[in-house]
This record gives C-alpha cells, sequence and structure tokens, in this order.
C-alpha cells in the first residue's frame, strides 16, 4: 500500500508501529519500503547496503544482507543505517544513493548496471550495453569511488 502520510523514515523500531511491512511513501521524490531485518541475519549492518529477501523468510519483506548466501536476484532495499536483526526500517526502493556500498573491486563506470554483488550487502556491476543476468538494482550515476568503496547509483528495485 502506498502511505498518504509522511513517516519518520529515520525511525529503525522493534516493532511495526510505522506501518505494515511492503507499505511504500515517497518523500522528496524518494521511495522507500518498510521492511524488517531477519532475526537470523548476522554480521555488522551499515548504511548504504542492498538488502535482499531473506532464504527463510515467508514475507518478501524480511530482510538480509548476506547476498553470498543467497539468491542475487531478489534485492527488496537499500539500508540508510545500522538495523538490528529482527528491527523495521524504511529501505529505500527508489532514488539517488549517492554512496552505495560496492564489492571493492573497481570497475564501475557511469552507466553500468548495477546488481547485486557476491560479497554481502555490496554491488557489483554489468557494463552497460551487456546483458544482465541478474536483478537489476538501478544505473551508476558516475565510476564508482576506489578509495571508499562506493558508487554514485539511482536505484529502482522491482
Amino acid at each position: 500500500m502506498i502511505l498518504s502520510f509522511k513517516p519518520d523514515i529515520s525511525k529503525i523500531t522493534q516493532y511495526a508501529t510505522e506501518a505494515n511491512l511492503g507499505d511504500l511513501c515517497e518523500i522528496d521524490g524518494i521511495w522507500y519500503r518498510y521492511l524488517q531485518r531477519d532475526s537470523n541475519d548476522t554480521g555488522t549492518m551499515v548504511a548504504n547496503l542492498i538488502m535482499r529477501t531473506a532464504d527463510s523468510a515467508t514475507d518478501p519483506n524480511v530482510v538480509t544482507m548476506l547476498n553470498a548466501d543467497g539468491s542475487r536476484n531478489m534485492p527488496r532495499g537499500i539500508s540508510q543505517a545500522e538495523v538490528t536483526a529482527g528491527y523495521f526500517f524504511w529501505g529505500i526502493q527508489e532514488g539517488r544513493v549517492e554512496e552505495l556500498a560496492t564489492n571493492g573491486d573497481d570497475d564501475i563506470s557511469a552507466g553500468d548496471s548495477i546488481i547485486l554483488g557476491a560479497t554481502d550487502g555490496t554491488c557489483d556491476s554489468v557494463a552497460a550495453g551487456t546483458a544482465v543476468t541478474y536483478t537489476k538494482v538501478g544505473i551508476a550515476r558516475a565510476d564508482d569511488v576506489d578509495g571508499s568503496d562506493t558508487v554514485d547509483v539511482y536505484v529502482k528495485i522491482p
């Protein structure tokens, strides 16, 4: 459902108090989806990671950052901050993400298609003009920044 009100998109909660899982909202041209980090998810989650539907989830809006452990064809949103396992948050669904975490290969060029990387929570690329075999997450707006392993991306997650 698309919400008619503007929730606090920075809020991370233990209980689903903001909306229902999967709800969408738009604020200043950026679309957000209400997600829950899988309670079995491990590892340190930080901002600007690609989250995907958890393998064990019965709801596609229960997500994990563990890309290497499952399908790279199930992107669901981009984290905005560290989220504790089991907690609810607003993930970026569509819009500009200026510092999306890359896999560190330093091979992303402006115009490349962005996909889930094999490294947990990161993105990788498919060269412009090349067929994409994984679900496309977005388009690189610029070359990746080698020193910080990030890339400026326009995200549009299906």
